[in-house]
C-alpha cells in the first residue's frame, strides 16, 4: 500500500526507508500513529532569497497546505530585492508610493496584520500551524510568547540577550512602521526592538510572520526606527544568515518540538506560482481591507 509523504516522513525520521512494505490493515494503524505523532512535528524549510511577491505567495501556500492536513511548517527566507510589506488592514496611504517607485522598492500587502516592515538586510520567518499545535499553538498571545521564547534562546547562543516586552509600548499613530515600537512578547535588546511579528488566524489555523533585522537598510530609511536595532549592530560584526537560522533552530528544539528538515512539495510550489500575481496586483495592494468576522479571521 502506498503511503503519503507525511507518513513516509515519519518512518524516515525513525530510520526506515521507502522499501518498507506494509499491508492495508497495518497501514491504517500506521496512519493513526503518524497522525498522533505528527502533531508535534515541525517541518523546517530555508528557501533562501526570493522576490517579495513569491515570498508572500509561498506563505499563503503553506497556510493552505496545513489547513488541508499538510505539515506544520517553520520557513526562513530573505528578500532578493528591497521591499516593504504592509499589514493586511494597513492603509496604503501610510507608504510613500512615489518614493518607492523611484527607488525600485516593491510594495506588498501581507496576509497578516501589523504595520509596515522594510525588508532589506533582514531574516524573515513564517510559521504555519494548527491552533492546537502542542508547542506553539494556543491563543494569539500564547503563540507570540512561545515563538519569542524559542528565538530568545536561539539568539542567546549568538551572544544576543533579548528580553520579552511585557506590555505594548506606546507609539505615535503617525509612524506606520512595525519597528517604531514593540508589542507584547516581541523581543528587545537594551530597550530596542529586534523581533517584530504579526499573525493571521483562519478557521483553526495560524500564519505568523516575523522579521529579525540583520544589517542596516541599504536603502534610505523610510521610517523613524530609532527604537529598533540590528544583529550586526549588537554583535559589532557581520553574521551570516545560516548562522542565525542554526541558532534559532536550537531554540526551537529546546521547546520540545521534533524537527524535520524538509522541502516544499510540488503542490505548495504550484499554489505559490498560481497566486504570486495577486501580490503584484493593484487591487490587492491598494484596496481597502476590512476585518471579515463572518469567516472567523483575525489579523494581528
Amino acid at each position: 500500500m502506498v503511503l503519503d509523504d507525511c507518513i513516509w516522513g515519519f518512518f524516515w525520521l525513525h530510520g526506515y526507508g521507502k522499501d518498507f512494505i506494509v499491508n492495508r490493515q497495518d497501514a491504517l494503524l500506521i496512519t493513526r500513529l503518524v497522525t498522533y505523532n505528527q502533531i508535534n512535528l515541525l517541518r523546517v524549510i530555508n528557501t533562501g532569497a526570493a522576490d517579495g511577491a513569491y515570498n508572500m505567495a509561498l506563505d499563503e501556500a503553506l497556510l493552505e497546505s496545513v489547513k488541508k492536513g499538510g505539515w506544520a511548517t517553520l520557513r526562513f527566507y530573505t528578500f532578493s530585492s528591497p521591499a516593504i510589506t504592509i499589514g493586511y488592514l494597513q492603509p496604503i496611504q501610510d507608504i510613500d508610493i512615489k518614493r518607492c517607485a523611484v527607488l525600485g522598492i516593491d510594495i506588498l500587502r501581507r496576509l497578516t496584520g501589523g504595520r509596515a516592515v522594510v525588508h532589506d538586510g533582514d531574516l524573515t520567518y513564517s510559521l504555519t500551524i494548527p491552533v492546537g499545535h502542542p508547542i506553539f499553538g494556543g491563543t494569539s498571545l500564547e503563540t507570540y510568547k512561545k515563538v519569542s521564547l524559542a528565538f530568545s534562546i536561539g539568539l542567546k547562543n549568538l551572544g544576543v540577550r533579548a528580553r520579552f516586552v511585557k506590555t505594548s509600548n506606546k507609539f505615535s499613530g503617525k509612524n506606520p512602521s512595525c519597528f517604531s515600537s514593540a508589542s507584547r512578547y516581541e523581543l528587545q535588546v537594551r530597550g530596542r526592538k529586534i523581533l517584530g511579528s504579526a499573525q493571521r488566524r483562519e478557521k483553526g489555523f495560524i500564519l505568523q510572520q516575523g522579521t529579525i533585522p540583520i544589517n542596516p537598510h541599504r536603502v534610505v530609511n523610510f521610517f523613524d526606527n530609532r527604537e529598533s536595532t540590528t544583529l550586526s549592530e549588537i554583535l559589532e560584526q557581520s553574521i551570516r544568515v545560516e548562522e542565525i537560522v542554526d541558532a534559532l533552530l536550537c531554540g526551537i528544539k529546546v521547546m520540545g518540538t521534533k524537527i524535520v528538515v524538509g522541502e516544499l512539495t510540488g503542490k505548495e510550489e504550484k499554489y505559490a506560482d498560481e497566486v504570486r500575481n495577486k501580490y503584484l496586483s493593484k487591487d490587492w495592494i491598494f484596496s481597502k481591507k476590512t476585518l471579515d468576522k463572518s469567516k472567523f479571521f483575525e489579523y494581528i
